[in-house]
Parts: C-alpha cells; sequence; structure tokens
C-alpha cells in the first residue's frame, strides 16, 4: 500500500516516468531508485520537486485512466515500459518529449495525492478540486475462464 502527495505549481504528469523526464532527469532518478533506495516505491525528490513512483501488477502494457468523480465519461489510455507508474511535478517534466502524450498532463496547481493498493490499482486525487482517477492495472479476466 502507497499513500504519497506532491504539491506543484504547474500540475502533474500522470503515466510512466520514462516518458516525461529528460534524460539527464531520468539518469538521476534512477541513479537514487536503484543505488540509494534498494528500489523501493514512494515519493522521491529531484532537482528540489516531487515525484511518485510504484510498479504495475502486470508490467508494461496499455491502462485506462478513468475519471470517478465528477463522473464524467472521461478516460484516457496510459502506456507503460518501464512496469512503473507514477506522477511527476511538470516543473520536472521534459515539455519537448515526444511521448507525453502516452500519458495524461494535468496544468493546474494544487496538492495531488497518489493511492496505490495491495493489487495495484492506482488512485490519483487532487485535493483542490476533489477530482479523482483510477487506473487498474490488474490484467481483465477472461470471460471464458
Amino acid at each position: 500500500m502507497l499513500k504519497e502527495q506532491i504539491t506543484t505549481t504547474k500540475g502533474i504528469y500522470f503515466g510512466d516516468i520514462s516518458y516525461a523526464l529528460s534524460k539527464k532527469n531520468y539518469d538521476d532518478f534512477f541513479d537514487i531508485y536503484y543505488q540509494k533506495n534498494n528500489l523501493s516505491y514512494g515519493k522521491y525528490t529531484l532537482n528540489d520537486k516531487s515525484l511518485i513512483i510504484h510498479g504495475t501488477y502486470e508490467g508494461d502494457g496499455l491502462y485506462l485512466l478513468k475519471k470517478i468523480i465528477p463522473k464524467s465519461g472521461f478516460n484516457v489510455t496510459v502506456a507503460v515500459d518501464s512496469g512503473n507508474l507514477g506522477i511527476v511535478d511538470l516543473n520536472l517534466v521534459d515539455k519537448f518529449s515526444k511521448n507525453l502524450d502516452l500519458g495524461f498532463l494535468i496544468e493546474k496547481s494544487g496538492t495531488y495525492v497518489l493511492e496505490v493498493d495491495d493489487e495495484c490499482t492506482f488512485k490519483l486525487i487532487c485535493l483542490n478540486s476533489n477530482e479523482v482517477w483510477i487506473c487498474d492495472t490488474k490484467p481483465l479476466k477472461n470471460k471464458y475462464d
């Protein structure tokens, strides 16, 4: 179980963090992630800005992010190639990345909470607007099983 929050002046990116960070920031982050924290999921600080990372249930793939509060029918597919999803302060995001459309941008300042349960369902909450999104990373059960 994970529950962490970040406060940002620009907004956040939700998705595979490898698509959002510049090569230098990505390399710096993984130096910290692999060497100092022994592959721990959670909140990290890079250049005085925050990001939160957690593994998906199935690893790489395409996952549906659904807005559930307020109900709007809004859905977006996010792609994962690193086995992880997370939120990244937009102040850290490489605005020239060609892959930002593989995740989800929220360009609103505020405080964001990322909760991940034991089955790797991600819940993203914007405390300022009371908006909530869910991303289930478990495999869909085959109706013929």
